[in-house]
């Protein structure tokens, strides 16, 4: 968070990813409820790996758009 923002905007940077976990967290927990009362763990296996699936495919886009559409591996070994 410290990369992206000036020190003077950390507060209102991590407020905004607060918000947005603390979003998640209210509706995810409800739904995960639903979903494996009514589908099973099976049910519940499928949306978390759609989710992540989702994260991932969003990633991958951010980090294409972020580096002016070229895929760049700047990896330290």
């Amino acid at each position: 968070m410290g990369a992206l923002c000036k020190p003077q905007d950390m507060g209102k940077w991590l407020g905004f990813a607060y918000a947005i976990s603390g979003f998640a967290t209210l509706i995810g927990n409800p739904a995960t409820g639903a979903i494996l009362d009514r589908h099973g763990s099976n049910g519940l296996v499928a949306f978390l790996a759609a989710v992540l699936a989702s994260g991932l495919i969003s990633i991958g886009i951010l980090r294409w758009q972020c580096n002016g559409r070229r895929w760049l591996v700047m990896g330290k070994i």
